[in-house]
């Protein structure tokens, strides 16, 4: 019989590994949910009404010197017969005003502050949906498992789209909900690939 290297002889397959210890899976629960969730939950409220607030203003000024513009050439207008130096002004007021709220519309439609502000606010119900499935003290190991792996799956899948899509790919809530379902799915079958055979449980 020829001898094989050792690295080629095959090894006998040994039991899967068991689920991780609960106070392992509670510490990691923590971690996430400190430094991934609760940071990217404060993050999207920020950039959510830092957004808005933007968005807010530029229309404020936008419509300020539009009906500047309109109230300076309804001035001239009804000028008549008055100082040249005044009705120059308001000629200057009624040119430059309804340029600048040209100018102030193409820099907000430059930042799209309303689309930033939807993007973020939907990324935000999005993580909120997502971390329903979080685990609970009540739960067996299994299931404290099972819903660690898909609520953390499911947030970093949400925060990967914000930020490689820029929010082009934002789900629907009905596609969130289908995502959660397919998390829960994916969760199990790592759950089934911790659990003994079951020739190894009637054995003993």
């Amino acid at each position: 019989m020829t001898n094989l290297p050792e690295n080629l002889v095959p090894q006998p397959v040994g039991d899967p590994q068991p689920l991780p210890n609960r106070h392992r899976m509670k510490v990691l629960n923590a971690i996430f949910e400190k430094y991934a969730l609760n940071d990217q939950i404060s993050y999207y409220q920020k950039k959510t009404k830092r957004s808005r607030t933007a968005f807010n203003q530029v229309n404020v000024l936008r419509a300020i010197f539009a009906f500047l513009g309109g109230m300076a050439s309804a001035i001239v207008a009804a000028l008549s017969g008055a100082d040249d130096a005044v009705v120059t002004a308001f000629v200057a007021v009624a040119i430059i005003a309804p340029a600048l709220a040209t100018t102030i519309a193409t820099y907000s439609s430059v930042y799209d502050w309303e689309r930033l502000t939807k993007i973020y606010r939907d990324a935000l119900n999005n993580v909120f949906l997502a971390d329903a499935l979080s685990p609970r003290d009540d739960m067996t190991d299994e299931e404290f498992y099972m819903y660690l792996t898909a609520y953390s799956d499911a947030v970093l899948d949400i925060m990967h789209e914000e930020t490689a899509q820029f929010g082009n790919m934002i789900r629907s809530s009905q596609q969130i909900q289908d995502f959660l379902d397919k998390s829960r799915q994916r969760a199990q079958s790592l759950i089934d690939d911790f659990a003994p055979p079951e020739d190894s449980e009637d054995s003993n």
